[in-house]
């Protein structure tokens, strides 16, 4: 992945392939280098980009404005006091 100028990049910042069409790479492969923590985590990462992008480019396409999905950590429902007590 790379700049518009970049003769080497495979891909564009938007994670489509140059010269092909249609085609979008949502991998390890678009990270130049590995990263130092697992990398499971960054592919999800990417993963979830390469869909918000997908998604905005679809909507872009209909005239419609789509917005990203939000990202919210899940937490355990919180159970007050008195329902510890009496459950």
């Amino acid at each position: 992945m790379g700049a518009d100028d970049d003769l080497f990049a495979v891909l564009d910042p938007a994670l489509r392939v140059r010269g092909v069409t249609g085609l979008r790479v949502a991998d390890a492969s678009v990270f130049p280098t590995i990263p130092s923590v697992n990398p499971v985590l960054t592919v999800m990462l990417t993963a979830e980009r390469a869909a918000d992008l997908i998604r905005q480019q679809a909507g872009a396409s209909l005239g419609l404005w789509v917005r990203p999905v939000s990202h919210r950590v899940l937490r355990r429902p919180r159970v007050s006091p008195v329902a510890r007590r009496t459950g």
